[in-house]
């Protein structure tokens, strides 16, 4: 799991379509902050039906039947300071349609690791 999400290449093309860059993702991971229980995925779904997620959507999830598979993952989000496993999400964004009304779906990540490991980002800047 940690080769595939994140010993990444990508390839970056310019608008004729010419290659113009390769970035290999190699991030330091000999450091780990410990090990922690993992949620199931039902338990997820609970989190992102009470509205605990992160996404770049502006919709709000506002029920279970909007919400479709779920993948046990590590998002690309080096920002954040440590690599934490997230399930992903898909929810169908009803305000919004595609080509031929085709269904638009957002993508939505609910941290993975038991609420009792997670520290409010709030609280942690006060102290």
């Amino acid at each position: 799991m940690i080769q595939y999400n994140f010993r990444q290449t990508r390839f970056f093309f310019d608008e004729e379509g010419a290659l113009y860059v390769i970035w290999i993702s190699r991030p330091e991971l000999s450091e780990k902050a410990g090990d922690y229980p993992v949620i199931s995925e039902r338990e997820a779904r609970e989190f992102l039906e009470e509205g605990e997620y992160l996404t770049a959507s502006s919709h709000a999830v506002t029920g279970g039947e909007e919400i479709s598979g779920g993948s046990l993952m590590y998002p690309d989000l080096e920002s954040c300071g440590y690599f934490m496993p997230y399930y992903r999400f898909y929810v169908k964004l009803p305000e919004e349609k595609g080509e031929n009304g085709r269904n638009v779906y957002g993508i939505y990540y609910v941290p993975a690791v038991d609420r009792a490991f997670l520290t409010d980002p709030e609280a942690a800047a006060e102290q």
